[in-house]
């Protein structure tokens, strides 16, 4: 039941594309763009292409759908050696800028420096701007039968082939980048999940310390705070609360973190070298345990930036709280176990910035182990 419960939570927050619907949305989408060029082509090339992909032209006609990305991309693959040299010209250009925004200036200048010398921008243009002369230079009558040069011919090849390599890698890195996404929001999914079920468990704290009238006698039999913290001594559930409140917002700020890092990695441009298991490592590396155990350390860093504060031993001016404790109970006065630590701090508005310092001991992992190191740091120095 449990597993249940999380997986439709998770689910919620998840891409999407990781649902079979929104797998059809978009596919239907490319589809879409891919009928246009189909219709772009004459007839006889588009039923060939059809045909070879298992597409009746029936079922082209009256709603064009295909299964598979794979198809789509296959169709996309085999128009382009069906266009004639004028639209290749053009489509050259449209997919090297859409492959130069996804790999950026350094990836796309050294593939194009790796490129024969027929594939420069400025050779390309030169043989164009040279065929149009000489097709322009012939009788209209004798046009029908002429042979177009060898360097024209040798031209379209190339451009034909440097076409579909470029668009097999942008379709890789689309692909790709699709896979990172969906794992991106599956693992925000999981860290939401978290980051809820830490708010419910604070809201419920506070409601019992507060909600709950403890001089009833049923109560007290009910809740271990009152038995082994209360019962001997004045103190009151509520003088915990400042504690309480600590510890869970070291564990919000955990979970902050951990959202801050699936943001930066959804807005991570593609890479030219991507694979499969690069655009899945976020998704195989946050798992729900590596979760729960980021949200727990932040819990621990807090407690002790917390006894560091009860110290006073950490100065960092008026910035970081320094807790005092009250003398008006019985258990204070005495200083009766640890409980005087976590029950008998003054109320104090500065003590507020209790909760700032220990969100960032969440949030920034290395605050509280670097202020230790410091801390011993300085130990070591006074004993020498």
């Amino acid at each position: 039941m449990t597993n249940k419960f999380f997986k439709f939570f998770v689910d919620i927050f998840s891409s999407p594309t990781s649902s079979s619907n929104g797998k059809r949305v978009l596919m239907d989408k490319l589809g879409e763009m891919i009928h246009a060029d189909l219709l772009c082509i004459n007839k006889s090339d588009r039923e060939e292409i059809l045909n070879q992909v298992g597409i009746s032209l029936e079922a082209f006609t009256q709603s064009f759908q295909v299964e598979s990305f794979s198809n789509l991309w296959s169709i996309e693959l085999l128009i382009i050696n069906k266009l004639n040299r004028a639209d290749l010209v053009a489509r050259l250009w449209s997919v090297r800028k859409k492959f130069h925004s996804q790999v950026g200036d350094d990836v796309y200048q050294a593939y194009v420096s790796s490129l024969a010398d027929e594939l420069t921008e400025e050779k390309i243009k030169a043989l164009i701007a040279k065929e149009f002369n000489e097709q322009a230079s012939i009788p209209v009558a004798d046009q029908k039968g002429s042979v177009p040069p060898a360097d024209c011919i040798k031209l379209e090849e190339a451009i034909r082939g440097d076409i579909i390599n470029i668009t097999r890698q942008s379709q890789r890195l689309s692909y790709y980048k699709l896979l990172r996404l969906d794992s991106i929001y599956k693992v925000k999914g999981i860290i939401l999940f978290v980051l809820f079920s830490v708010l419910v468990l604070m809201f419920m704290a506070m409601f019992i310390l507060y909600g709950y009238d403890f001089s009833n006698k049923h109560l007290q039999s009910l809740f271990w705070l009152y038995r082994f913290y209360l019962s001997d001594n004045d103190l009151k559930p509520q003088d915990f609360s400042l504690v309480v409140l600590t510890i869970f917002s070291g564990m919000i700020g955990s979970c902050m973190s951990l959202l801050q890092r699936t943001e930066k990695a959804s807005g991570a441009p593609s890479s030219f070298t991507d694979s499969a298991l690069d655009a899945m490592d976020i998704k195989l590396s946050m798992s729900l345990w590596y979760v729960l155990s980021l949200v727990f350390s932040g819990a621990i860093f807090a407690t002790i930036l917390y006894l560091l504060a009860a110290s006073n031993i950490f100065t960092l001016g008026d910035l970081f709280p320094k807790l005092t404790f009250q003398n008006d109970s019985i258990a204070c006065r005495e200083r009766i176990g640890i409980r005087v630590l976590f029950s008998c701090v003054k109320s104090d508005p500065k003590n507020t910035m209790m909760l700032v310092w220990a969100f960032m001991a969440g949030f920034a992992e290395r605050l509280v182990p670097d202020t230790l190191d410091s801390l011993m740091e300085k130990a070591k120095k006074a004993k020498m």
